[in-house]
C-alpha cells in the first residue's frame, strides 16, 4: 500500500508510522506540508518564540535536498491563525482542550496548564509519556519522502508551522535505512501557503521550475513540482526510491 498525505493528513501518516506499525504495511509514504502534530505543545504555547531549522547544517540528519547549506532559514513552530486557515482553534478543538481548559486554549496567552496533554498527544515531543508505547522512527521496509514549503513567492502570503512541525518530526532519520533506503526531504519555493504542488523545486537533478509546458488534452501541463511528486510516488530510475512503482491516494 501507499499514501500521499497532505497538511493534517500527513500527520495521520506520521501517527501511522510512529505508533501503530504502519512500516509493516506501507510500502511508500509521500508527505506534503507536514507532518504538523510533531510536537503540538510547542506549537500551541503562544508566543512561544520557539524555532527550528529544517535540515539544519551540521546535523546528522540524512535526505535533505534543495535547503540551504549555509545561513539556513528559521521557522517558527506556533500553530498561527491565518486568512481561511485557524490553525490554533482547529487544534484546540481536535485535543479536547476546548473544554477541558477553555480559560488557557491553544493559541493563547496562557496555555501551560495543558501542556502535558498536548505532549502527550504528539507524534514526538520532549517529555512526551505515554504508558506502555514508545515511538518508531524505524521503517526498514518503507520508502519514505517529504515536500515542505521553503518560502513564498506571494508577497501577501505568509508561511504556516507545517514546515517547522515537519522539520522535527524528519530530524529523527540519520539514516537511509529508517526509510526504506530512500528517505528525501525535499524543499520547494512555493506560491503560497502550503501549496507545494504549484510549486518549484529541483529533483533527481531535474529543475522543475514551471517553465517546460506542454499540452494535454484541453489542457496546458507545466513542468511543477506535483510533476516531481509524480515521479517520487512512481519510484521511477530517476529517483532513490527502491520500491516498486506504485500508486497511491491523496487525502487532506
Amino acid at each position: 500500500m501507499c499514501v500521499h498525505t497532505d497538511s493534517g493528513g500527513a500527520g495521520a501518516a506520521a501517527y501511522t508510522l510512529t505508533w501503530y506499525g504502519g512500516g509493516s504495511f506501507l510500502d511508500k509514504v509521500l508527505m506534503e506540508n507536514g507532518p504538523v502534530f510533531t510536537d503540538i505543545n510547542r506549537g500551541c504555547e503562544v508566543p512561544n518564540n520557539q524555532y527550528t531549522t529544517v535540515c539544519a547544517p551540521g546535523t546528522m540528519q540524512t535526505g535533505c535536498n534543495n535547503w540551504p547549506p549555509t545561513n539556513p532559514t528559521s521557522y517558527s513552530l506556533e500553530y498561527v491563525d491565518m486568512p481561511h486557515q485557524d490553525d490554533a482553534s482547529s487544534v484546540n478543538q481536535w485535543s479536547g482542550n476546548a473544554h477541558a481548559n477553555p480559560n488557557a486554549p491553544c493559541g493563547g496567552s496562557n496555555p501551560t496548564s495543558y501542556s502535558s496533554q498536548w505532549a502527550n498527544m504528539s507524534i514526538y515531543a520532549t517529555g512526551q509519556m505515554v504508558s506502555g508505547y514508545s515511538p518508531s522512527f524505524n521503517y526498514p521496509n518503507t520508502a519514505m519522502s517529504a515536500w515542505l514549503c521553503q518560502s513564498v513567492t506571494d508577497r501577501n502570503a505568509t508561511l504556516n508551522n507545517s514546515m517547522s512541525e515537519g522539520g522535527l518530526y524528519y530530524a529523527q532519520f540519520t539514516q537511509q535505512s529508517q526509510g526504506g533506503g530512500s528517505i528525501s526531504v525535499n524543499a520547494v519555493v512555493c506560491p503560497t501557503t502550503e501549496d507545494v504542488e504549484e510549486g518549484t523545486t529541483v529533483y533527481a537533478g531535474v529543475n522543475y521550475n514551471g517553465q517546460t509546458c506542454a499540452i494535454e488534452g484541453n489542457q496546458q501541463t507545466c513542468n511543477n513540482a506535483y510533476q516531481a511528486l509524480e515521479i517520487d510516488m512512481a519510484g521511477t530510475a530517476l529517483t532513490a526510491t527502491a520500491k516498486p512503482a506504485c500508486y497511491g491516494f491523496r487525502r487532506n
